[in-house]
């Protein structure tokens, strides 16, 4: 199935999702390396985001992925 993580906006982490059925969003600005792929069958995303950190390996075969900042 599909995620959707919710995380601290100052948070800083690496990010690496892949979602083979299904999109990705973020509401965070990702620097990304290795560029965005858009396949034939699904997506990935790598990058850092607020400088990078912990890495965050999100991977979906079924539905999207969707990170997104915890609002106050």
């Amino acid at each position: 199935g599909g995620m959707d993580v919710k995380l601290n906006p100052d948070a800083a982490f690496e990010l690496k999702a892949d979602s083979t059925s299904g999109g990705i969003s973020t509401d965070f600005d990702v620097t990304v390396s290795g560029g965005i792929s858009k396949n034939i069958v699904g997506d990935r995303l790598s990058g850092k985001v607020n400088g990078g950190g912990i890495l965050v390996d999100l991977h979906t075969t079924s539905g999207g992925i969707r990170i997104s900042k915890i609002s106050e």
